[in-house]
């Protein structure tokens, strides 16, 4: 069943969907962050709620129920918090499309719907089958059916267009991801910023490829936020890194790398327009620079990672004790 058939066949058996709550943790929260935008920015009558699936359950949200949709992610298919969510979901009565990563696992079967990604779509894209994409089409057919939304021509289309996008991305910044490798070596700290679909992207490059994977001292910021505090920590020995997005929320981008430019000296900027993601339509765009950031990411952070020997697998904690 594909996401439009998927969305039929759910209002075919509710009256409507008045919330959409999306659930996870760690990496694959970050998945969820563009749909949850795309929600804000085209819906007029869904609201859209972004929850790690711990606190979904400690502090479960009133408007949770018959009427609300529920999209849970586990890339392993077996984090205890989303099964919990789970539970909660399905016990308030709502509509609940699971995702995993590996078939048959528990997440899967938690779901009135479930989803195994990381194979292809029906029309052919490897990138279009990676959750974020799969939820930004999901919250595409909902609102075409419920809110008249007239640009899911124009998000097919991006799917159809994403993994050109993607493997043009990545080549474009080997070389320059080897370079801010070695230039960050061997630094303490470093912020990251970036606005709009893309801040998820700043959490995640921070808290997962940098903290997680790198035992790095790293630190999200958001590009307007960034005048209102954090900016004062500036100069020039201090390392950032910026992904500048390509559609609305790039004039806040633009304003923190004007002042990187005059007053700091070690920062990485990371432009979606100038790595091609334009190919796809304007109205559209910015629900994709998501996912092309973060494989973009992934090169800068394999670089850092080979030059200091510290394999992007290895964890002192998780996995390792109890917690």
């Amino acid at each position: 069943m594909n996401p439009g058939e998927m969305i039929k066949d759910i209002l075919a058996k509710r009256d409507s969907i008045q919330n959409v709550f999306f659930v996870a943790c760690g990496g694959s929260l970050v998945e969820f962050y563009p749909p949850k935008y795309f929600m804000d920015a085209e819906s007029k009558h869904c609201g859209a709620f972004l929850y790690s699936g711990k606190e979904f359950v400690c502090a479960a949200p009133a408007s949770l129920g018959e009427n609300s949709l529920v999209l849970l992610c586990s890339h392993s298919g077996k984090t205890p918090e989303v099964l919990e969510a789970a539970g909660l979901a399905k016990e308030r009565g709502a509509v609940v499309i699971t995702y995993a990563g590996v078939a048959g696992t528990p997440v899967n079967q938690a779901g009135d719907y479930h989803i195994v990604y990381g194979d292809r779509t029906e029309e052919g894209s490897h990138y279009g089958d990676s959750p974020v994409l799969l939820s930004l089409r999901l919250m595409a057919e909902l609102l075409a059916v419920t809110e008249d939304y007239p640009y899911l021509d124009k998000v097919m289309d991006g799917i159809s267009k994403i993994d050109t996008v993607i493997y043009n991305a990545m080549d474009q910044v080997s070389e320059r991801a080897k370079i801010w490798g070695k230039a960050c070596e061997r630094e303490n700290m470093m912020y990251i910023l970036g606005s709009g679909p893309a801040f998820g992207n700043v959490y995640g490059f921070a808290i997962c490829s940098m903290m997680e994977m790198q035992w790095q001292h790293a630190a999200y910021i958001h590009s307007a936020e960034y005048f209102h505090g954090p900016f004062e920590v500036t100069d020039k020995n201090t390392a950032y890194v910026v992904l500048e997005s390509n559609g609305p929320a790039r004039c806040m981008d633009e304003r923190a790398i004007r002042f990187l430019k005059r007053y700091g000296a070690k920062y990485e900027v990371v432009d979606a327009k100038e790595l091609g993601a334009d190919i796809i339509d304007e109205k559209v765009v910015d629900y994709f620079t998501p996912l092309m950031f973060y494989k973009v990411m992934c090169v800068y952070r394999e670089e850092l990672a080979k030059l200091r020997n510290h394999p992007l697998s290895t964890r002192r904690y998780m996995g390792k004790v109890a917690y």
